[in-house]
């Protein structure tokens, strides 16, 4: 089983809202992971910024390239989406 209390805990610690546990269909878990890659996605660019305000060139083009990647990811999610429509 899983100790969802520390989970709850580490998610909030992480400020990002948890994967819902209580969906069942497809349509939901993909708008689920939908949600999670836009936040990360968000969280990314922040980070890109601050990178980029403190001079930290190498690392903004670490996460350049995560930002990338997870934008591909998010547009795949939701092209699924669109078409199981």
């Amino acid at each position: 089983g899983r100790d969802l209390r520390y989970r709850g805990y580490v998610e909030s610690r992480r400020g990002r809202r948890p994967y819902p546990l209580d969906i069942h269909s497809g349509g939901e878990h993909v708008e689920a992971a939908s949600a999670s890659l836009a936040a990360f996605g968000k969280a990314v660019r922040r980070a890109i910024d601050e990178m980029a305000e403190i001079g930290d060139a190498d690392t903004e083009d670490l996460f350049t390239g995560m930002s990338r990647d997870t934008d591909k990811n998010l547009w795949l999610v939701e092209a699924h989406a669109q078409a199981a429509n």
